[in-house]
């Protein structure tokens, strides 16, 4: 019994954490250009998750699967630069409308913090 209902409270709370990280974002990390803004939009379909990365230049990038497990998530996006293609890893964490963690990238990991846009925004 005790499993039971662990188990129906550990996914619940899981359901909620996938759409309450459903949304538009605006994330910013600190490279060696200085501080980087993207847009990322989290797409939830039932209980997986997609979305789109809209870099500081405005080329977007799809996202197939954002990985959920409680408040982490974890993602990759392929980019291709005049050094050749890389992928990142972006790891975080959800807290209400505040995301953070880090992007882990070929020269070292960066950390990004972010917040949720509202319908002002």
């Amino acid at each position: 019994m005790l499993r039971t209902v662990l188990f129906i409270v550990l996914t619940a709370f899981s359901a909620t954490a996938l759409a309450e990280l459903a949304g538009t974002w605006t994330i910013v990390s600190e490279g060696r250009r200085g501080k980087q803004e993207s847009t990322l939009v989290i797409v939830a379909k039932g209980e997986a998750h997609s979305g789109t990365l809209t870099g500081p230049r405005g080329r977007a990038m799809e996202i197939e699967t954002i990985e959920v497990t409680g408040s982490n998530f974890t993602f990759e996006s392929e980019i291709s630069t005049r050094m050749g293609d890389f992928t990142l890893t972006y790891s975080g964490s959800l807290d209400g409308d505040a995301i953070e963690g880090s992007i882990e990238t070929p020269m070292g990991d960066v950390p990004f913090t972010g917040k949720r846009k509202t319908e002002a925004e």
